[in-house]
């Protein structure tokens, strides 16, 4: 098999998410995303972020800082505007109305994908966040505070 550029710099890792929300009625959603993310910039520096999150406010700044390691992570995605209409694009202004606890679900779920890669740690043999331990947010839900 030949080696191709695409195969060598910085491939995304396809995988599905299944991210569990309520609707407004607080029925139970569940969402299954497929998406593509890069493996090799799952880092001590991006967990030390993600566990940094988990305890920040919810304002918009927390939001902002949410959405920023979106970004870095995740190459593409199925998640659509509107049914049969294009996808959402990967930028800071696509994604800042996007509910926070939909995102903080599907980094979760794509870390927890990562994670079975190498069972109970990640990249370079660091132990796994105590935030993917089975442990929810601190706060329970997240909600932002913007209105939409």
């Amino acid at each position: 098999m030949s080696v191709f550029a695409s195969h060598i710099i910085n491939p995304t890792t396809p995988c599905e998410v299944t991210v569990h929300l309520a609707n407004e009625q607080r029925e139970p959603v569940v969402l299954k995303v497929k998406l593509g993310y890069y493996r090799s910039r799952l880092t001590k520096n991006f967990f030390r972020q993600w566990d940094a999150w988990m305890l920040i406010e919810e304002d918009d700044e927390g939001k902002r800082a949410l959405d920023k390691m979106v970004l870095l992570l995740i190459g593409w995605w199925n998640v659509l505007e509107a049914e049969g209409g294009p996808t959402i694009p990967l930028t800071a202004e696509a994604l800042f109305p996007i509910d926070a606890v939909f995102l903080m679900e599907l980094l979760s779920g794509l870390m927890q994908h990562f994670g079975t890669f190498i069972p109970g740690e990640v990249a370079g043999g660091m132990q796994k966040p105590a935030s993917l331990n089975g442990t929810s947010h601190p706060k329970g839900k997240i909600t932002s505070s913007r209105k939409r």
